[in-house]
Protein backbone atom coordinates (compact mmCIF):
# COMPACT_ATOMS: atom_id res chain seq x y z
CA UNK A 1 0.00 0.00 0.00
CA UNK A 2 1.31 3.35 -1.05
CA UNK A 3 2.31 6.26 1.61
CA UNK A 4 -0.64 8.17 0.42
CA UNK A 5 -3.63 5.83 0.42
CA UNK A 6 -2.17 4.47 3.84
CA UNK A 7 -2.15 8.17 5.48
CA UNK A 8 -6.19 8.33 4.31
CA UNK A 9 -6.96 5.28 5.97
CA UNK A 10 -5.01 6.15 8.64
CA UNK A 11 -6.91 9.06 9.13
CA UNK A 12 -10.12 7.88 8.23
CA UNK A 13 -9.91 5.44 10.81
CA UNK A 14 -8.45 8.55 13.30
CA UNK A 15 -12.30 10.17 12.41
CA UNK A 16 -14.05 6.67 13.27
CA UNK A 17 -12.19 6.50 16.38
CA UNK A 18 -13.18 9.94 17.86
CA UNK A 19 -16.56 8.98 17.17
CA UNK A 20 -16.96 5.37 18.15
CA UNK A 21 -15.53 3.38 21.39
CA UNK A 22 -13.39 0.33 20.65
CA UNK A 23 -16.12 -2.06 20.78
CA UNK A 24 -18.48 -0.03 18.30
CA UNK A 25 -15.20 -0.31 16.08
CA UNK A 26 -15.11 -4.32 16.61
CA UNK A 27 -18.82 -4.74 15.90
CA UNK A 28 -19.44 -2.84 13.14
CA UNK A 29 -16.58 -4.81 11.42
CA UNK A 30 -18.38 -8.43 12.26
CA UNK A 31 -18.45 -9.41 8.56
CA UNK A 32 -14.87 -8.77 8.39
CA UNK A 33 -11.94 -11.65 8.76
CA UNK A 34 -10.76 -11.53 12.41
CA UNK A 35 -7.09 -10.63 11.70
CA UNK A 36 -7.82 -7.28 9.82
CA UNK A 37 -11.00 -7.07 11.65
CA UNK A 38 -8.36 -7.02 14.90
CA UNK A 39 -6.23 -4.69 12.98
CA UNK A 40 -8.49 -1.92 12.19
CA UNK A 41 -9.73 -2.02 15.73
CA UNK A 42 -6.58 -1.60 17.12
CA UNK A 43 -5.05 0.92 15.24
CA UNK A 44 -8.40 2.94 15.78
CA UNK A 45 -7.58 2.37 19.58
CA UNK A 46 -4.02 4.08 19.03
CA UNK A 47 -5.33 6.81 16.91
CA UNK A 48 -7.29 8.05 20.09
CA UNK A 49 -3.94 9.54 20.73
CA UNK A 50 -3.91 13.32 20.15
CA UNK A 51 -0.37 13.18 19.13
CA UNK A 52 -0.51 10.58 17.14
CA UNK A 53 -3.91 12.22 15.20
CA UNK A 54 -1.92 15.17 14.59
CA UNK A 55 1.56 14.45 13.14
CA UNK A 56 -0.31 12.41 10.84
CA UNK A 57 -2.62 15.18 9.35
CA UNK A 58 0.31 17.26 9.57
CA UNK A 59 2.04 15.05 7.53
CA UNK A 60 -0.37 14.52 4.95
CA UNK A 61 -1.33 18.57 5.02
CA UNK A 62 1.83 19.14 4.18
CA UNK A 63 1.76 16.89 1.21
CA UNK A 64 -0.98 18.66 -0.66
CA UNK A 65 0.66 21.91 -0.32
CA UNK A 66 -1.47 22.95 2.68
CA UNK A 67 0.05 24.77 6.09
CA UNK A 68 -3.07 24.71 8.62
CA UNK A 69 -5.55 21.89 8.59
CA UNK A 70 -9.36 22.64 8.45
CA UNK A 71 -11.07 19.53 8.98
CA UNK A 72 -10.90 15.62 8.44
CA UNK A 73 -13.19 13.13 7.68
CA UNK A 74 -14.12 9.83 6.24
CA UNK A 75 -13.89 10.85 2.67
CA UNK A 76 -11.22 13.96 2.99
CA UNK A 77 -9.09 15.90 3.88
CA UNK A 78 -9.82 19.70 3.86
CA UNK A 79 -6.32 22.19 4.26
CA UNK A 80 -5.72 25.71 3.71
CA UNK A 81 -2.91 27.63 2.18
CA UNK A 82 -4.10 30.88 3.85
CA UNK A 83 -5.51 31.68 0.48
CA UNK A 84 -7.00 28.48 -1.04
CA UNK A 85 -8.93 25.43 0.13
CA UNK A 86 -7.70 22.56 -0.76
CA UNK A 87 -9.82 19.19 -0.51
CA UNK A 88 -7.83 16.13 -1.02
CA UNK A 89 -10.54 12.73 -1.66
CA UNK A 90 -9.09 10.11 -0.33
CA UNK A 91 -11.22 7.91 -2.37
CA UNK A 92 -9.19 8.86 -5.65
CA UNK A 93 -5.77 7.98 -4.80
CA UNK A 94 -4.43 5.49 -7.37
CA UNK A 95 -1.38 4.88 -9.53
CA UNK A 96 -3.74 4.86 -12.34
CA UNK A 97 -2.57 8.73 -13.41
CA UNK A 98 -6.03 8.26 -16.41
CA UNK A 99 -8.34 7.54 -13.74
CA UNK A 100 -7.81 10.27 -11.40
CA UNK A 101 -8.14 12.77 -15.15
CA UNK A 102 -11.63 10.82 -16.19
CA UNK A 103 -12.37 11.15 -12.16
CA UNK A 104 -11.57 14.71 -12.45
CA UNK A 105 -13.34 15.44 -15.47
CA UNK A 106 -16.50 13.84 -14.49
CA UNK A 107 -16.91 15.83 -11.13
CA UNK A 108 -15.90 19.13 -13.73
CA UNK A 109 -18.75 18.20 -15.30
CA UNK A 110 -21.66 17.31 -12.58
CA UNK A 111 -20.03 20.87 -10.90
CA UNK A 112 -20.43 22.67 -13.75
CA UNK A 113 -24.38 21.44 -13.62
CA UNK A 114 -24.90 22.20 -10.36
CA UNK A 115 -23.40 25.89 -10.80
CA UNK A 116 -25.87 26.02 -13.58
CA UNK A 117 -28.82 25.92 -11.53
CA UNK A 118 -28.14 26.95 -8.41
CA UNK A 119 -25.65 29.79 -9.36
CA UNK A 120 -24.59 31.79 -6.17
CA UNK A 121 -25.57 29.09 -3.74
CA UNK A 122 -22.72 27.31 -5.48
CA UNK A 123 -18.92 27.60 -4.04
CA UNK A 124 -16.91 27.70 -7.61
CA UNK A 125 -14.61 24.47 -7.46
CA UNK A 126 -12.11 23.28 -9.70
CA UNK A 127 -11.17 19.59 -9.34
CA UNK A 128 -7.47 18.88 -10.41
CA UNK A 129 -5.27 15.62 -10.84
CA UNK A 130 -2.19 15.63 -8.83
CA UNK A 131 0.58 13.75 -7.89
CA UNK A 132 0.98 12.93 -4.59
CA UNK A 133 4.16 13.11 -2.67
CA UNK A 134 4.73 9.28 -3.51
CA UNK A 135 5.92 9.25 -7.36
CA UNK A 136 3.45 6.73 -8.24
CA UNK A 137 0.50 7.72 -6.71
CA UNK A 138 -2.25 10.19 -7.76
CA UNK A 139 -5.08 11.23 -6.75
CA UNK A 140 -8.07 14.22 -6.93
CA UNK A 141 -7.62 17.25 -5.01
CA UNK A 142 -10.77 20.40 -5.07
CA UNK A 143 -9.40 23.69 -5.18
CA UNK A 144 -11.92 26.77 -3.43
CA UNK A 145 -11.57 30.30 -2.36
CA UNK A 146 -10.93 30.49 1.50
CA UNK A 147 -13.91 31.97 2.68
CA UNK A 148 -14.05 34.52 5.70
CA UNK A 149 -16.40 36.12 7.23
CA UNK A 150 -19.00 33.29 7.51
CA UNK A 151 -21.31 30.86 9.98
CA UNK A 152 -21.77 27.43 9.22
CA UNK A 153 -24.62 25.54 9.78
CA UNK A 154 -24.46 22.48 11.97
CA UNK A 155 -27.76 21.43 10.42
CA UNK A 156 -29.60 22.32 6.98
CA UNK A 157 -32.73 22.54 9.18
CA UNK A 158 -30.81 25.33 11.25
CA UNK A 159 -31.59 27.39 7.91
CA UNK A 160 -34.19 30.20 8.31
CA UNK A 161 -37.13 30.33 6.59
CA UNK A 162 -36.77 32.98 4.38
CA UNK A 163 -37.06 33.88 0.10
CA UNK A 164 -33.08 32.81 0.03
CA UNK A 165 -34.18 29.50 1.27
CA UNK A 166 -37.41 29.13 -0.51
CA UNK A 167 -35.48 29.84 -3.71
CA UNK A 168 -32.82 27.62 -2.93
CA UNK A 169 -35.32 25.03 -2.43
CA UNK A 170 -36.84 25.67 -5.82
CA UNK A 171 -33.39 25.49 -7.42
CA UNK A 172 -32.45 22.07 -6.04
CA UNK A 173 -35.45 20.54 -7.34
CA UNK A 174 -34.93 21.92 -10.99
CA UNK A 175 -31.26 20.58 -10.57
CA UNK A 176 -32.77 17.07 -9.51
CA UNK A 177 -35.24 17.23 -11.81
CA UNK A 178 -33.09 17.72 -14.72
CA UNK A 179 -29.91 15.96 -13.77
CA UNK A 180 -30.77 13.40 -10.98
CA UNK A 181 -28.14 15.24 -9.13
CA UNK A 182 -28.39 16.71 -5.34
CA UNK A 183 -25.98 19.11 -3.90
CA UNK A 184 -24.93 17.36 -0.27
CA UNK A 185 -27.32 19.75 2.21
CA UNK A 186 -27.69 17.26 4.74
CA UNK A 187 -23.40 17.04 6.00
CA UNK A 188 -22.67 19.01 9.07
CA UNK A 189 -21.34 22.31 8.42
CA UNK A 190 -22.05 21.77 4.71
CA UNK A 191 -23.78 25.20 4.19
CA UNK A 192 -22.53 28.40 5.39
CA UNK A 193 -24.10 32.05 5.45
CA UNK A 194 -22.34 35.12 4.36
CA UNK A 195 -22.34 37.64 7.82
CA UNK A 196 -22.42 40.51 5.50
CA UNK A 197 -24.91 39.83 2.75
CA UNK A 198 -26.73 36.82 4.66
CA UNK A 199 -25.95 34.75 1.11
CA UNK A 200 -26.24 30.96 1.74
CA UNK A 201 -23.80 28.85 -0.35
CA UNK A 202 -23.24 25.25 -0.60
CA UNK A 203 -19.30 24.78 0.40
CA UNK A 204 -19.27 20.79 0.17
CA UNK A 205 -19.39 21.09 -3.50
CA UNK A 206 -19.06 16.76 -4.64
CA UNK A 207 -22.12 16.32 -6.25
CA UNK A 208 -24.29 14.04 -4.40
CA UNK A 209 -25.32 11.26 -7.60
CA UNK A 210 -28.40 8.94 -8.04
CA UNK A 211 -25.72 5.79 -6.65
CA UNK A 212 -24.72 7.61 -3.89
CA UNK A 213 -28.28 9.09 -3.49
CA UNK A 214 -29.43 5.09 -2.97
CA UNK A 215 -27.02 4.80 -0.34
CA UNK A 216 -27.47 4.52 3.45
CA UNK A 217 -25.28 6.34 5.98
CA UNK A 218 -24.04 5.61 9.10
CA UNK A 219 -26.55 5.92 11.59
CA UNK A 220 -29.39 6.91 9.53
CA UNK A 221 -32.26 4.21 8.64
CA UNK A 222 -33.29 6.60 4.99
CA UNK A 223 -31.16 6.57 2.49
CA UNK A 224 -29.06 9.90 1.35
CA UNK A 225 -31.92 10.79 -1.71
CA UNK A 226 -34.62 11.00 0.80
CA UNK A 227 -32.98 12.53 3.66
CA UNK A 228 -31.88 15.33 0.86
CA UNK A 229 -35.87 15.84 -0.41
CA UNK A 230 -36.95 16.22 2.91
CA UNK A 231 -35.24 19.25 3.81
CA UNK A 232 -35.92 20.37 0.32
CA UNK A 233 -39.71 19.67 1.43
CA UNK A 234 -39.40 21.52 4.35
CA UNK A 235 -37.61 24.44 2.81
CA UNK A 236 -40.61 24.38 1.01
Amino acid sequence: MGLERLQARTLALSVEAKNRNTKDMWRIRRDQPVVPRLAKTTLGFALRSERIRHRVLAHASAAIGGTAVLGCGAEQLVVTDGEKVRKLLFNTITSEIGQVEEGAERLRSETGLCADYLGEYWLPTSFEPTRLANPNKFAIVAHQEHLVGVNFYKSALDVVADEQRKDFAQRIVALHSATGLYPDIIGRANIAKHNDSGALQVVDTIPVTPFVQSSISQGQSDNNGVLIGEVVASWL
